[in-house]
Protein backbone atom coordinates (compact mmCIF):
# COMPACT_ATOMS: atom_id res chain seq x y z
CA UNK A 1 0.00 0.00 0.00
CA UNK A 2 1.34 3.35 -1.30
CA UNK A 3 2.17 6.31 1.67
CA UNK A 4 0.10 9.54 0.49
CA UNK A 5 0.69 12.82 2.54
CA UNK A 6 -1.52 15.33 1.99
CA UNK A 7 -1.84 17.32 5.10
CA UNK A 8 1.19 20.43 5.55
CA UNK A 9 2.65 20.40 2.06
CA UNK A 10 2.32 23.42 1.05
CA UNK A 11 3.64 25.21 4.04
CA UNK A 12 6.83 23.01 3.90
CA UNK A 13 7.25 23.86 -0.16
CA UNK A 14 10.10 26.71 -0.60
CA UNK A 15 8.82 29.08 -2.50
CA UNK A 16 10.59 30.96 -5.20
CA UNK A 17 12.79 33.20 -4.50
CA UNK A 18 13.32 36.28 -6.83
CA UNK A 19 16.45 38.64 -7.92
CA UNK A 20 15.16 41.21 -6.37
CA UNK A 21 14.79 39.74 -2.96
CA UNK A 22 18.09 38.24 -3.18
CA UNK A 23 19.88 41.30 -3.97
CA UNK A 24 17.88 43.33 -1.25
CA UNK A 25 19.24 40.22 1.40
CA UNK A 26 22.91 40.83 -0.13
CA UNK A 27 22.67 44.12 0.43
CA UNK A 28 21.15 44.48 4.09
CA UNK A 29 24.02 42.20 5.33
CA UNK A 30 26.92 44.34 4.04
CA UNK A 31 24.67 47.36 5.97
CA UNK A 32 22.82 48.78 2.75
CA UNK A 33 19.35 49.39 2.08
CA UNK A 34 17.88 47.04 -0.52
CA UNK A 35 16.35 48.29 -3.45
CA UNK A 36 13.04 49.88 -4.89
CA UNK A 37 13.77 48.01 -8.03
CA UNK A 38 16.90 46.30 -10.17
CA UNK A 39 15.94 48.01 -13.06
CA UNK A 40 17.09 51.60 -12.79
CA UNK A 41 20.13 51.05 -9.96
CA UNK A 42 22.29 53.00 -8.01
CA UNK A 43 25.67 52.15 -7.74
CA UNK A 44 25.60 49.64 -4.74
CA UNK A 45 22.46 48.28 -6.66
CA UNK A 46 24.57 47.45 -9.38
CA UNK A 47 27.36 45.69 -7.38
CA UNK A 48 24.95 43.81 -5.48
CA UNK A 49 23.25 42.77 -9.17
CA UNK A 50 26.38 42.08 -10.41
CA UNK A 51 27.60 39.68 -7.18
CA UNK A 52 24.30 37.59 -7.48
CA UNK A 53 24.97 36.58 -10.83
CA UNK A 54 28.81 36.04 -9.96
CA UNK A 55 27.60 33.86 -7.17
CA UNK A 56 24.74 31.93 -9.45
CA UNK A 57 27.99 31.24 -12.39
CA UNK A 58 30.10 29.39 -9.78
CA UNK A 59 27.28 27.56 -8.14
CA UNK A 60 26.03 26.92 -11.96
CA UNK A 61 29.43 25.58 -12.95
CA UNK A 62 30.78 24.06 -10.08
CA UNK A 63 29.85 20.49 -11.02
CA UNK A 64 27.63 18.76 -13.73
CA UNK A 65 24.51 18.84 -11.67
CA UNK A 66 22.01 16.50 -13.10
CA UNK A 67 18.81 19.39 -12.64
CA UNK A 68 21.11 21.14 -15.27
CA UNK A 69 20.51 18.22 -17.90
CA UNK A 70 18.27 18.91 -20.87
CA UNK A 71 17.25 17.23 -24.11
CA UNK A 72 16.19 17.76 -27.47
CA UNK A 73 15.44 16.01 -30.38
CA UNK A 74 17.14 16.74 -33.71
CA UNK A 75 15.18 15.55 -36.50
CA UNK A 76 17.93 15.89 -39.58
CA UNK A 77 16.48 17.14 -43.39
CA UNK A 78 17.31 15.68 -46.37
CA UNK A 79 20.93 17.76 -47.46
CA UNK A 80 21.17 20.15 -44.64
CA UNK A 81 23.70 19.50 -41.95
CA UNK A 82 23.65 22.85 -39.75
CA UNK A 83 20.90 23.17 -37.42
CA UNK A 84 20.23 25.53 -35.00
CA UNK A 85 20.83 25.10 -31.25
CA UNK A 86 18.98 25.37 -28.37
CA UNK A 87 19.15 28.66 -26.47
CA UNK A 88 20.93 27.08 -22.97
CA UNK A 89 23.23 24.58 -25.15
CA UNK A 90 26.74 24.10 -23.62
CA UNK A 91 28.57 21.85 -25.78
CA UNK A 92 30.67 20.61 -22.17
CA UNK A 93 29.60 17.55 -21.41
CA UNK A 94 26.86 16.80 -24.56
CA UNK A 95 25.64 13.86 -25.48
CA UNK A 96 24.39 12.72 -28.90
CA UNK A 97 22.27 9.59 -29.79
CA UNK A 98 21.06 8.38 -32.70
CA UNK A 99 17.64 6.70 -31.60
CA UNK A 100 16.86 3.70 -34.01
CA UNK A 101 20.88 2.42 -32.87
CA UNK A 102 21.13 3.37 -29.45
CA UNK A 103 24.14 4.81 -31.29
CA UNK A 104 26.25 7.77 -29.29
CA UNK A 105 28.00 9.38 -31.86
CA UNK A 106 31.53 11.00 -31.13
CA UNK A 107 32.51 14.20 -31.71
CA UNK A 108 34.22 15.32 -34.52
CA UNK A 109 35.79 19.46 -34.44
CA UNK A 110 35.08 21.38 -37.48
CA UNK A 111 38.87 22.06 -37.76
CA UNK A 112 39.24 18.52 -38.36
CA UNK A 113 36.32 18.20 -40.75
CA UNK A 114 38.01 20.98 -43.10
CA UNK A 115 41.29 19.45 -41.98
CA UNK A 116 41.12 16.05 -44.09
CA UNK A 117 37.87 17.47 -46.26
CA UNK A 118 38.75 21.10 -47.68
CA UNK A 119 35.61 21.76 -49.18
CA UNK A 120 33.63 21.24 -46.21
CA UNK A 121 35.11 25.25 -45.32
CA UNK A 122 32.42 26.14 -47.97
CA UNK A 123 30.41 26.60 -44.73
CA UNK A 124 32.20 29.63 -42.85
CA UNK A 125 30.43 32.45 -41.60
CA UNK A 126 30.48 34.22 -45.23
CA UNK A 127 28.90 31.42 -47.26
CA UNK A 128 25.90 30.62 -44.59
CA UNK A 129 25.10 33.96 -45.04
CA UNK A 130 25.14 34.22 -48.17
CA UNK A 131 21.97 35.53 -50.21
CA UNK A 132 22.45 35.33 -54.05
CA UNK A 133 20.46 32.64 -55.28
CA UNK A 134 20.87 30.36 -58.13
CA UNK A 135 17.30 28.42 -59.54
CA UNK A 136 15.85 29.89 -55.79
CA UNK A 137 18.58 28.19 -53.79
CA UNK A 138 21.74 29.75 -51.92
CA UNK A 139 24.74 29.40 -53.61
CA UNK A 140 26.58 27.43 -51.02
CA UNK A 141 24.04 25.04 -51.70
CA UNK A 142 24.00 24.94 -55.16
CA UNK A 143 27.57 24.20 -54.60
CA UNK A 144 27.15 21.05 -52.25
CA UNK A 145 24.76 19.63 -54.78
CA UNK A 146 27.72 19.69 -57.36
CA UNK A 147 30.64 18.59 -55.00
CA UNK A 148 28.21 16.35 -52.18
CA UNK A 149 25.98 14.15 -54.65
CA UNK A 150 28.74 11.43 -55.42
CA UNK A 151 31.19 11.04 -52.81
CA UNK A 152 29.64 8.95 -50.01
CA UNK A 153 32.56 10.30 -47.68
CA UNK A 154 31.32 13.44 -47.19
CA UNK A 155 27.28 12.99 -47.35
CA UNK A 156 25.02 10.17 -46.94
CA UNK A 157 23.77 8.83 -43.00
CA UNK A 158 25.52 10.99 -40.23
CA UNK A 159 28.16 8.90 -37.58
CA UNK A 160 29.79 12.15 -36.39
CA UNK A 161 28.43 15.25 -35.23
CA UNK A 162 30.17 19.01 -34.52
CA UNK A 163 29.46 22.92 -33.70
CA UNK A 164 30.21 25.31 -36.56
CA UNK A 165 29.79 28.85 -36.02
CA UNK A 166 27.53 28.28 -32.64
CA UNK A 167 25.48 25.85 -34.88
CA UNK A 168 25.01 22.16 -34.70
CA UNK A 169 26.19 20.61 -37.45
CA UNK A 170 25.73 16.09 -38.32
CA UNK A 171 28.74 14.52 -40.51
CA UNK A 172 28.78 13.32 -42.88
CA UNK A 173 25.83 15.85 -44.82
CA UNK A 174 22.55 13.91 -44.78
CA UNK A 175 22.13 12.86 -48.58
CA UNK A 176 19.36 10.39 -49.56
CA UNK A 177 20.31 10.18 -52.98
CA UNK A 178 23.92 8.74 -51.50
CA UNK A 179 22.30 5.92 -49.40
CA UNK A 180 19.56 3.34 -49.26
CA UNK A 181 16.08 4.71 -48.32
CA UNK A 182 15.15 2.36 -45.47
CA UNK A 183 18.49 2.38 -43.62
CA UNK A 184 18.54 6.57 -44.30
CA UNK A 185 14.67 6.76 -42.87
CA UNK A 186 15.63 4.73 -39.76
CA UNK A 187 18.64 7.30 -39.22
CA UNK A 188 16.47 10.91 -39.32
CA UNK A 189 15.82 11.02 -35.34
CA UNK A 190 18.63 12.31 -32.59
CA UNK A 191 18.90 12.89 -29.38
CA UNK A 192 20.83 15.77 -27.80
CA UNK A 193 21.65 15.57 -24.20
CA UNK A 194 23.64 18.69 -22.53
CA UNK A 195 24.21 20.55 -19.58
CA UNK A 196 22.04 23.77 -19.88
CA UNK A 197 24.08 27.09 -19.63
CA UNK A 198 22.94 29.48 -16.69
CA UNK A 199 21.29 33.04 -17.78
CA UNK A 200 22.31 35.47 -15.62
CA UNK A 201 19.07 37.72 -14.15
CA UNK A 202 18.37 40.85 -15.27
CA UNK A 203 14.44 41.76 -13.77
CA UNK A 204 13.08 41.86 -10.26
CA UNK A 205 11.14 39.01 -10.82
CA UNK A 206 13.59 37.04 -12.15
CA UNK A 207 13.88 33.58 -10.13
CA UNK A 208 16.53 32.40 -8.56
CA UNK A 209 17.00 28.88 -10.79
CA UNK A 210 18.90 26.53 -8.96
CA UNK A 211 17.74 24.14 -6.59
CA UNK A 212 16.38 25.35 -2.58
CA UNK A 213 19.50 23.24 -1.09
CA UNK A 214 21.94 25.60 -3.13
CA UNK A 215 20.23 28.90 -2.11
CA UNK A 216 22.31 29.06 1.06
CA UNK A 217 25.73 28.71 -0.62
CA UNK A 218 24.69 31.03 -3.21
CA UNK A 219 24.11 33.96 -0.51
CA UNK A 220 27.06 33.20 1.41
CA UNK A 221 29.12 33.39 -2.23
CA UNK A 222 27.12 36.50 -3.59
CA UNK A 223 27.67 38.50 -0.12
CA UNK A 224 31.38 37.91 0.08
CA UNK A 225 31.94 38.84 -4.22
CA UNK A 226 29.60 42.19 -2.98
CA UNK A 227 31.60 42.79 0.62
CA UNK A 228 34.94 42.64 -1.60
CA UNK A 229 33.32 45.50 -3.98
CA UNK A 230 33.18 47.90 -0.83
CA UNK A 231 36.77 45.83 0.85
CA UNK A 232 34.94 44.66 3.27
CA UNK A 233 37.39 42.99 6.11
CA UNK A 234 35.09 39.89 6.45
CA UNK A 235 34.30 39.51 2.55
CA UNK A 236 36.59 36.00 3.29
CA UNK A 237 35.18 34.82 5.79
CA UNK A 238 31.83 34.49 3.84
CA UNK A 239 33.77 33.62 0.63
CA UNK A 240 34.84 30.49 2.87
CA UNK A 241 31.38 29.80 4.31
CA UNK A 242 30.18 29.66 0.46
CA UNK A 243 32.67 27.59 -0.68
CA UNK A 244 32.43 25.33 2.12
CA UNK A 245 28.78 24.41 1.56
CA UNK A 246 29.28 24.55 -1.85
CA UNK A 247 31.83 21.51 -1.86
CA UNK A 248 29.09 19.61 0.44
CA UNK A 249 26.64 19.77 -2.46
CA UNK A 250 29.12 18.99 -4.83
CA UNK A 251 30.29 16.20 -3.02
CA UNK A 252 26.94 14.72 -2.29
CA UNK A 253 26.12 15.28 -6.63
CA UNK A 254 29.08 13.25 -6.93
CA UNK A 255 27.62 10.22 -5.37
CA UNK A 256 24.79 10.51 -7.82
CA UNK A 257 27.20 9.83 -10.81
CA UNK A 258 29.39 7.46 -10.38
CA UNK A 259 30.01 7.22 -14.11
CA UNK A 260 28.79 9.36 -17.35
CA UNK A 261 24.79 9.97 -16.77
CA UNK A 262 23.61 8.37 -20.44
CA UNK A 263 19.65 8.40 -20.61
CA UNK A 264 17.40 5.85 -21.28
CA UNK A 265 16.92 5.98 -25.25
CA UNK A 266 13.72 3.26 -24.64
CA UNK A 267 11.98 5.84 -22.21
CA UNK A 268 12.68 8.86 -24.39
CA UNK A 269 11.81 7.65 -27.31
Amino acid sequence: MAIVQTAGLTTRTPSDVTFATVVGKVMRSAGKPPPDTVESPSKHTMMATAAVNAALQRVWTATRWDWRRRFAYLDMEDKKWLYTLPGDFSQTGAVVTRLDRKLVLPYWSYEDITGKYPMMALADATTLTDVATVDGNSQWQTDYEAIFDDDMALAGIPDRWTIVNNLFGLFPVPWLSNVDADDYSDATRYLISYYGAVKDLSASTDVLDIPFELHNCHYWLATSYFKQSLEGYDAPTDDQRGERLLMIEVAKQSQKQAEQFIPDIEELR
